[in-house]
């Protein structure tokens, strides 16, 4: 009989019937409430409809339950709570899954560290409280960059925590610099903060060289183009 439940809730989801799929999951799971399958494919109907809140109660019942035996559990969990903009928790769960070794250590997951505590201290808005989660926030990075060092995702995260957040456009200069050298996504807008950067400490000519380079990338073109008429 539970291989007939199975299929049916296989078949429900797969058929892209995720109401019908919640009803009978939720029943699923209450007859059997530490079934890893029916938890995982209700948490996933839940995503489907958008329905982020039971989706997130669920998965903490199941983390309650010591039922969070896989990464991709703890990744979903994670991710729930960055779109429940409960940023602090989403860095509590990864630090969690990480101590259990439920998550790889790896640039990515600490790029993910970092940009949740830094989001967090960002909606603090310069309170006292922002600075220890920066803090973190910036050791994550740092052990991003030296988990995957061939990556400058990390580093550009790292550069703007300093530029933004502690008016340290040196630290955020050296970051930047390595950066453009690396992997990475929007390459114009690296070298469009590296200008910034190097116009904030004085080297103007650093800064139309990095600015007349993000000119060339259509994220950063008019940006680059607006900041170029302050560097003389």
């Amino acid at each position: 009989m539970n291989s007939w439940y199975q299929l049916k809730a296989n078949s429900l989801y797969q058929d892209e019937n995720y109401k019908d799929a919640v009803v009978f999951l939720k029943e699923m799971i209450v007859k059997d409430p530490k079934n890893k399958q029916w938890v995982n494919l209700a948490v996933s109907s839940y995503v489907s409809l958008e329905n982020f809140d039971d989706a997130l109660s669920l998965l903490n019942s199941a983390k309650a339950n010591g039922m969070m035996d896989s990464p991709e559990m703890w990744k979903q969990l994670y991710q729930l709570h960055q779109n429940a903009e409960q940023y602090v928790k989403a860095a509590e769960v990864i630090e969690e899954a990480l101590a259990a070794g439920q998550l790889p250590r790896d640039g990515k997951i600490f790029n993910a560290l970092g940009q949740n505590f830094y989001t967090a201290a960002q909606d603090l808005d310069g309170k006292p409280e922002a600075k220890p989660l920066l803090d973190k926030a910036e050791a994550a990075f740092k052990e991003a960059i030296k988990l995957d060092p061939a990556d400058g995702t990390a580093e550009v995260w790292a550069a703007q925590l300093n530029l933004f957040e502690r008016d340290n456009s040196k630290v955020a200069r050296d970051f930047l610099a390595s950066a453009v050298t690396k992997k990475i996504a929007q390459l114009g807008n690296a070298y469009y903060l590296l200008g910034v950067a190097e116009y904030n400490v004085g080297n103007n000519a650093a800064a139309k060289a990095a600015l007349i380079k993000a000119q060339g990338y259509p994220e950063s073109k008019s940006n680059a183009t607006n900041f170029l008429k302050n560097v003389q």
